[in-house]
């Protein structure tokens, strides 16, 4: 009617003395040039920015279809084909956000594993060197812990998406009411083999690692030792050369147990001259 125009910026002056909204929409529905004419008004698109400069609020356009413009469009802050249209711009799928968010979450997670990782890499390679067999043992017990506990959170990150995504199922599927018996049960069944796979590698690491100690073990000096051998040491050198002493020096053999000192009378022959039974 000949007064619409007025009605419509009196409405938009209301909404910004009340200032109770995040978002304001202007729309109307499809309809003949005349019905849409009220939206070209001027003390409508005088209210529209009256509205935008004081209250600070988007605006969003919404009138007739999507071929129809007025002037209303190009005053607002954004153009929608259609009201329907409007207000699904200014309401985003929640569930598509969640889904979202936790697909960034798990990327962040994953990435972050990766430099912790690589740092710890680094560590170990730099400290390689100065590690004892012992400490090496140790320090296997503790890489196999850490790679026990990645896997766990692993396992758990994917139980979690698992069940993420079973939740988002139900809830899209309510209305048809789904027996999700069988979607239970496969997820079971694959957290039992996810399980089973963690310890066997659990296993197989432990097994290694001890495997590596028992033959630190046998290679140690002192279980050579128990099977005949000495050291020989001459002035607290190890001597693995006969060239080095001369006639008349003094040698030290270490036995497993006990001591031996000998005086060299000859490059093939040693007369011992005491022992120390420690």
């Amino acid at each position: 009617g000949a007064v619409a125009a007025q009605e419509i910026a009196v409405a938009i002056d209301a909404a910004r003395a009340r200032h109770e909204v995040d978002v304001l929409i202007v729309c109307r529905g499809g309809g003949s040039i005349e019905d849409l004419w009220s939206f070209n008004a001027e003390v409508v698109a005088r209210a529209i920015t009256r509205f935008q400069n004081e209250a600070r609020i988007p605006v969003v356009s919404g009138v007739g279809h999507e071929t129809d413009f007025t002037i209303c469009d190009f005053v607002a802050d954004q153009r929608a084909p259609t009201p329907t249209a409007a207000a699904e711009m200014v309401s985003p799928d929640v569930l598509q956000l969640r889904v979202e968010v936790l697909s960034i979450r798990s990327n962040f997670a994953r990435i972050l594993r990766r430099i912790l990782d690589s740092a710890g890499q680094r560590v170990d390679r730099a400290q390689r060197s100065l590690l004892s067999p012992q400490d090496r043992l140790n320090r296997g017990y503790d890489r196999l812990s850490r790679l026990a506990t990645s896997l766990r959170q692993a396992t758990a990150g994917r139980i979690d998406r698992a069940g993420f995504a079973t939740a988002l199922l139900t809830q899209r599927l309510m209305v048809q009411r789904p027996d999700l018996t069988q979607r239970r049960t496969e997820l079971l069944h694959r957290r039992a083999g996810i399980a089973l796979t963690l310890q066997r590698g659990v296993d197989d690491w432990r097994t290694r690692v001890e495997g590596f100690g028992n033959a630190l073990q046998h290679l140690a000096p002192a279980r050579v030792l128990e099977r005949g051998y000495s050291i020989v040491e001459h002035r607290g050198v190890i001597l693995r050369d006969s060239a080095i002493v001369r006639i008349g020096d003094t040698i030290a053999l270490r036995l497993a147990r006990g001591r031996v000192e000998a005086v060299v009378r000859s490059t093939e022959s040693i007369i011992p001259l005491a022992s120390d039974d420690r």
